[in-house]
């Protein structure tokens, strides 16, 4: 029925027909203004909905545990921590010279790690670590692409014989899920390498004073650790003048 064919049936009544109209055109309208109420509403929810989505898919890798008041941390790598600074406050860990042989396992933890068999130890500080302790190395691998830029962390790497300096931390304080891990860096004679600016394994050079050294170091087969971190500098630093930046 028409508006026109409503009215004339309505002029046959006792009710006022254009009142009638009026009350209809009202429930027209706000049954418009509900639905789109609802409408609104479903649209409020479709973009809380996408907001947390968003928030998962861009919040903290897997490998993020590690607080920000521990040393190596990413807070703490951004700032380039100085090594004396790091090693007074790395409670808790070992500091240790020793020989890393891969042991063949691997496991995930933000990046791959690789687990190592620690031989020939010389614990420098903290508590003593027992020849042929195992711990896990983060590796970054470097694969350059054409049209593609590496802005991967720098990984380790040994000296030759796969000596090195570092920093054993047990699993309890790292809070990681693979187990025990190890900051490094080569070992060469007597002398530790450092990258001449910047960080590597979580520290930096800071005060120390070195000469440039360009002699080999040992990497993790297919890593391409080498290549990314030569064209930075090494620097040859005596293991004394770390030693003696180690808290007393």
């Amino acid at each position: 029925m028409d508006v026109n064919e409503l009215r004339t049936a309505l002029s046959r009544h006792d009710p006022d027909p254009d009142a009638v109209l009026d009350n209809l055109k009202a429930k027209r309208q706000r049954r418009h203004r509900r639905r789109q109420g609802i409408v609104s509403s479903l649209a409020v929810a479709a973009i809380i909905a996408a907001g947390a989505g968003a928030w998962f898919t861009m919040g903290p890798p897997s490998g993020s545990h590690h607080s920000a008041n521990q040393p190596g941390s990413a807070a703490e790598a951004a700032g380039c921590t100085p090594l004396d600074d790091w090693l007074s406050r790395a409670r808790g860990s070992s500091v240790i010279t020793g020989v890393g042989t891969l042991s063949g396992r691997t496991g995930l933890d933000g990046y791959i790690n690789h687990e190592v068999v620690i031989t020939n130890i010389k614990t420098l500080s903290g508590p003593k670590i027992a020849d042929a302790t195992r711990a896990w190395v983060s590796v970054p691998e470097h694969k350059p692409k054409p049209g593609v830029v590496d802005g991967g962390p720098d990984g380790p790497l040994w000296g030759p014989g796969n000596t090195f300096f570092g920093v054993y931390t047990p699993q309890k304080l790292n809070g990681g899920p693979l187990g025990a891990t190890l900051r490094q860096l080569p070992l060469v004679g007597d002398k530790v390498i450092f990258v001449s600016a910047g960080c590597w394994g979580g520290f930096s050079i800071g005060q120390l004073r070195g000469t440039p050294y360009r002699g080999p170091l040992t990497e993790v087969p297919g890593s391409g650790q080498y290549a990314h971190l030569a064209p930075q500098g090494f620097v040859a630093v005596p293991l004394t003048a770390v030693e003696d930046l180690l808290p007393r």
